[in-house]
């Protein structure tokens, strides 16, 4: 685990403000991003105002990243260090379920809740199209 920088909400009444998290290590799947933009869209408001209640706090919420490959785990082979990359708002599905193969990977109950929303400035991300 290392330290990496974020902006989380500490409440449901609190600002967004800077807030340290710890990231695990990159794994021989993933994909280190250093991210320079995030996109925070109305979900991310409702999940940070729990408004739709049962969020745990401190929260970091964004999704929809672009940045920079810093790190690409041992058996990564479709990204290389300092290539710009894009994710969305979804990561670590299977890619070869049913619901993968009609195109409904967010509907997969494998997908990890904490990867869907909340990115830091250091990003270490499963790369589906690798497994």
């Amino acid at each position: 685990m290392y330290p990496t920088r974020a902006y989380a909400a500490k409440s449901a009444s609190q600002p967004l403000g800077p807030f340290q998290i710890a990231r695990r290590e990159v794994g021989p799947h993933d994909v280190l991003i250093d991210i320079d933009y995030c996109g925070v869209c109305h979900t991310d408001l409702h999940f940070a105002r729990n408004e739709w209640q049962s969020f745990i706090y401190p929260m970091v919420p964004g999704h929809e990243i672009v940045g920079r490959v810093n790190k690409v785990g041992e058996h990564v082979t479709k990204f290389k260090e300092g290539e710009l990359v894009a994710v969305g708002c979804m990561v670590d599905s299977c890619q070869h379920c049913e619901d993968c193969a009609e195109g409904m990977a967010s509907a997969q109950p494998r997908l990890h809740p904490e990867h869907h929303f909340g990115v830091a400035r250091h990003q270490p991300l499963p790369s589906a199209s690798e497994t």
